[in-house]
């Protein structure tokens, strides 16, 4: 059986960005604070809502950047 853990770092590798997100944002414990509403905002910019960001001054690139760094560190 695939763990949830498993799962987010498959689909990461995949390139399937958005997916591994869904389920990244959700592990509390093993990130920070402002970690995990990076990895929520980078979600929400992928399923759509870069826009509404980008109008409260976030900016969307950096974001998503980022969100790829914390993944990146918490695979190896």
């Amino acid at each position: 059986m695939e763990t949830k853990t498993s799962k987010a770092i498959r689909l990461y590798k995949e390139g399937k960005l958005k997916s591994s997100l869904k389920i990244f944002k959700g592990f509390n414990m093993r990130f920070s604070e402002q970690e995990i509403r990076t990895l929520e905002i980078a979600y929400e910019i992928e399923t759509g809502f870069g826009s509404f960001f980008s109008e409260l001054g976030i900016n969307t690139d950096e974001t998503t950047i980022k969100s790829k760094e914390i993944i990146e560190s918490f695979i190896k």
